[in-house]
């Protein structure tokens, strides 16, 4: 009897904790003071595109234990003092690698596009990444740290507009 509520006990335990590691799936890295993930919502890889989501869809896509981040957050990014940040290309795709200057943490934004009036457009070339900040202009738009090439810039997109999510430790 002992060793069947053993048994039993450790096989619960053991489904437990599988449960509670799928549910945060994702690794992050610190980058001037923020933990960012090392991949995209929807992807697996850390080139990996991932999913286009509305401003709407991406405030709840991140999984728990993660957030979209703040416009505040998304800066520190673009702090050229803190951060070294460029275009490059990793495993095949274009897109921009964020460098922490102290501790050398980095992480790869994938030029992924975006996806707008039922196409997708952009696709290597540019990246548009949702902050959890709304614009001014009348609640249409939010603001999304965006790249082109060598051009980096925080930016009001609509929020209908399909676009990459990297998450951020709460």
């Amino acid at each position: 009897m002992r060793k069947s509520f053993f048994i039993f006990t450790a096989v619960l335990f053991g489904f437990g904790l599988q449960n509670a590691n799928a549910q945060n799936t994702l690794k992050g890295v610190k980058i001037n003071g923020v933990v960012w993930a090392t991949t995209n919502v929807g992807s697996t890889t850390h080139q990996g595109y991932g999913k286009y989501y509305t401003w709407q869809e991406a405030k709840t896509v991140c999984p728990k234990g993660w957030r979209l981040p703040t416009l505040a957050e998304a800066e520190k990014l673009l702090e050229e003092k803190k951060v070294t940040f460029r275009w490059t290309s990793f495993n095949g795709k274009n897109g921009a690698r964020f460098t922490d200057k102290v501790t050398g943490n980095s992480i790869f934004l994938p030029a992924a596009g975006y996806h707008y009036d039922g196409k997708i457009d952009g696709v290597s070339t540019n990246g548009g990444y949702w902050s959890s900040t709304e614009h001014s202009s009348k609640g249409t738009y939010a603001y999304d740290l965006s790249f082109s090439g060598h051009v980096f810039y925080l930016y009001g997109s609509l929020k209908t507009s399909g676009e990459s999510v990297r998450c951020v430790a709460e």
